[in-house]
């Protein structure tokens, strides 16, 4: 695909998604303001969980792309099909 249609739609895309995001916020509080009780409040976050939970994605992706960038072929057998 061409430079420019591939940044046009990630372009599109973010767009969508922030238009997305914006009506999504926009229903939560006309939720929360007609019934309070039917969003729950949110909790102080455990750092403890998202440490166990960032690291592993973190260390799979420093070594999972390079692997796959230097060897694509490898990969091409686990059922992912690249046009």
């Amino acid at each position: 695909m061409p430079r420019p249609v591939v940044i046009f739609s990630l372009a599109l895309f973010a767009a969508s998604a922030a238009i997305e995001g914006a009506i999504t916020s926009c229903v939560i509080q006309a939720i929360e303001k007609r019934n309070t009780a039917w969003v729950q409040k949110r909790r102080a976050s455990n750092r403890r969980t998202l440490t166990v939970i960032s690291r592993p994605a973190i260390a799979l992706g420093a070594v999972g792309l390079p692997a796959a960038r230097r060897r694509p072929t490898e990969f091409s057998g686990w059922g992912f099909r690249w046009a």
